[in-house]
């Protein structure tokens, strides 16, 4: 790999990876694997780097208007609507429109750690706290609620079928999703598939534009369903918690929405450090990857150097165990934010 021949056509292919990546849909999983022998190789001058404007993504195809139609139909006349946001951008503009809609429709709101941020996690819509694996509190609201609508949700088969094993779910569904278009046969990246009533081959952050146009405007509704009371913390004992943590950590900085969690887990204590935009969390592997932490904070780590802000993960155990170096001791990573 050290010749110039072979490295300057790794150099193009890392090129061709990068750019492919960028070009695909902003919220789907991009992984890009370099020959280790060719990280190695040494540089003699810096490579030529190509204009990433030039590889834009291109703009999420619009929901179809007898799709739009359907939907906008069944949310007027829900009584009990719960939104499931699942992928979506964390660009600031898409932030206020999604609370629009959920108070426009008094919908009761989830969202999974598994993706970034996409609503704020103290609006009293947000009914249980960010999660994994969705709890009974949240399998109950899917079975009573009388319209669903997922956007981008992951895996949104496996979660209706786990709100089965707490009752009836009878609520006509609505998902816009870009799924169809990742999954292959090689894989099974949809794990289980839904069924749906309206069907929107888009993004979430598209439907959420197209539904508060047909919506308009219209009073705020307070959520159909009180959101679920925090657990009540007993006496630390001397012992570490998790609220001991975020507020010690949150009392650490002048500015705490200059951080950016790269990674969270259960318990973490929303109501101590809530999810406030779109760069509060940034979201984990996706699907439970074993030892992706580090890596991913790493990465993110110094992006977010770059823009000014600090990073924070909470990673679980075992991740450091993942990325042993081929020989010698375990080496030590430390970050510069």
């Amino acid at each position: 790999m050290g010749r110039p021949a072979d490295l300057a056509a790794g150099i193009g292919g890392v090129h061709d990876a990068r750019q492919s990546g960028h070009a695909l849909a902003p919220t789907a999983p991009v992984y890009i694997c370099l020959d280790a022998g060719f990280q190695e190789s040494r540089l003699d001058k810096e490579p030529e780097w190509p204009d990433m404007a030039r590889f834009k993504p291109p703009a999420p195809p619009r929901p179809s208007k007898e799709a739009l139609d359907q939907a906008v139909a069944m949310l007027k006349g829900a009584q009990r609507p719960v939104i499931m946001f699942g992928r979506g951008s964390r660009n600031a503009k898409f932030w206020q429109p999604r609370i629009a809609l959920a108070e426009r429709l008094g919908a009761c709101v989830v969202t999974d750690l598994k993706q970034g941020a996409m609503f704020p996690s103290d609006h009293s819509a947000h009914y249980v706290p960010p999660f994994n694996v969705l709890g009974k509190p949240a399998r109950a609201l899917l079975c009573e609620a009388d319209v669903i609508l997922a956007l981008d949700w992951m895996d949104l088969g496996g979660a209706l079928r786990q709100a089965r094993n707490v009752g009836n779910v009878t609520a006509k569904v609505l998902s816009a999703t870009l799924d169809q278009n990742l999954h292959t046969g090689a894989n099974m990246e949809y794990q289980a598939l839904p069924a749906v009533d309206v069907m929107m081959a888009t993004t979430g952050d598209a439907v959420v534009a197209e539904l508060n146009e047909a919506l308009g405007r219209g009073a705020a509704k307070q959520p159909w369903k009180a959101r679920e009371p925090g657990k009540p913390r007993g006496a630390d004992g001397g012992i570490i918690t998790m609220e001991q943590i975020a507020s010690t950590l949150r009392a650490e900085f002048n500015d705490p929405d200059k951080v950016s969690f790269c990674t969270l887990g259960r318990g973490w204590p929303f109501d101590i450090w809530p999810i406030e935009s779109g760069m509060t969390y940034l979201g984990k592997d996706g699907g439970g990857g074993l030892g992706s932490g580090p890596g991913l904070s790493v990465g993110a780590a110094v992006g977010l150097h770059e823009q000014g802000r600090y990073a924070i993960a909470m990673l679980g155990d075992g991740d450091f165990c993942m990325g042993r170096p081929r020989s010698g001791p375990p080496r030590a990573i430390a970050s510069r934010s």
